[in-house]
């Protein structure tokens, strides 16, 4: 419990800091659990988890920007113990950017371990980390400078003013990560993470020196209240700070149950969430059994809208969880046979 609290103000002070926000990749930040926090790995009820998540922004301007992300974690037996058969996690996350004129692209690649310290009915904690490789490039071919102006009209004969050392760089990239779960009755749950994660790459675009991104702190707080035995209402609050940046993304959710059955839930959710200083977006959730499907779409209200000229970015994520049939811990013969 103690644990749990100092989590909890952890959560409540960072969500408080006023802040400034930036585009992030996903408006959805629980779609890809392995994105938001390796400690997310094996947290769920089932064998397999595979997750994608699909964001295509900004069509309306000369730089559009899409991602992409593919996620499948799974338990794995404890060597230790065979109280909680659940206790590990194994993650892995593919992750490839695209945008721009200079065609720039980045892919990533990591796997995920998580491990439970402490796992009961009334509460759950699990840590967790995660290290991969990066790849990140640009066509240099497509660079536009202002060298490349003689004064009166644009020459793309002319050199253009930024050297490029590498077209292509590498990278290593880690994240570690605590995620706890707090579920005293059948009203009301709460979850919350917190993440620190860090990029290394061994060269840039620009020379040959090897550089270090600032680390990237996340924290995340999602209570869950039942209303009324067939409603929900879902809340959730993202902060980020990866200096010089800084993003908070809320959300509000109304979840109508249709069947609560564990082995086979059917739900739908309507809400908006908000990026401070940047958009809106309203969102919609279905989970029909084993599948589930969300959908985003952001509105600027920043500056930034009279470019997009009102054009936001579509948001959507599937998700399949396989669960496998227990079968009867005994079998009785037909006595007749």
């Amino acid at each position: 419990m103690r644990c749990y609290i100092l989590l909890a103000l952890v959560c409540t002070y960072a969500c408080c800091v006023h802040i400034a926000a930036q585009d992030l990749h996903f408006t959805q930040v629980s779609a890809q659990p392995l994105w938001l926090n390796p400690a997310f790995s094996g947290a769920f009820d089932g064998q397999v988890r595979i997750s994608a998540t699909l964001r295509d922004q900004w069509r309306a301007i000369p730089v559009p920007w899409q991602t992409f992300t593919l996620g499948a974690d799974t338990h794995l037996p404890n060597p230790f113990t065979q109280k909680h058969k659940r206790a590990l996690g194994l993650g892995l996350l593919l992750a490839q950017d695209q945008a721009g004129d200079l065609r720039y692209g980045q892919l990533i690649a990591q796997l995920a371990l998580a491990a439970s310290l402490l796992q009961t009915p009334l509460y759950h904690l699990r840590i967790g980390i995660s290290a991969g490789f990066t790849q990140q490039q640009i066509d240099p071919q497509h660079m536009r400078t202002g060298t490349q102006f003689d004064g009166d009209r644009f020459d793309p004969n002319l050199a253009p003013s930024e050297p490029v050392a590498h077209t292509r760089i590498q990278g290593i990239q880690w994240q570690s990560g605590i995620y706890s779960r707090l579920s005293p009755n059948t009203t009301w749950t709460v979850e919350a993470s917190i993440g620190l994660s860090r990029m290394r790459f061994f060269t840039s675009f620009l020379t040959t020196e090897p550089f270090v991104r600032p680390y990237r702190l996340h924290v995340y707080l999602k209570p869950t209240w039942q209303i009324h035995p067939s409603w929900d209402v879902v809340v959730s609050i993202f902060r980020q700070k990866q200096d010089p940046y800084q993003a908070l993304i809320t959300s509000a959710q109304l979840r109508r149950w249709i069947t609560r059955n564990p082995a086979a839930p059917i739900h739908t959710s309507v809400g908006i969430a908000w990026r401070f200083s940047d958009a809106i977006a309203p969102l919609i959730q279905i989970q029909w059994h084993a599948w589930e499907v969300g959908m985003s779409y952001d509105i600027h209200t920043s500056p930034f809208a009279s470019a997009t000229h009102g054009q936001g970015g579509p948001e959507l994520y599937v998700r399949y969880i396989y669960r496998m049939v227990q079968s009867p811990p005994t079998f009785k013969a037909c006595p007749i046979f």
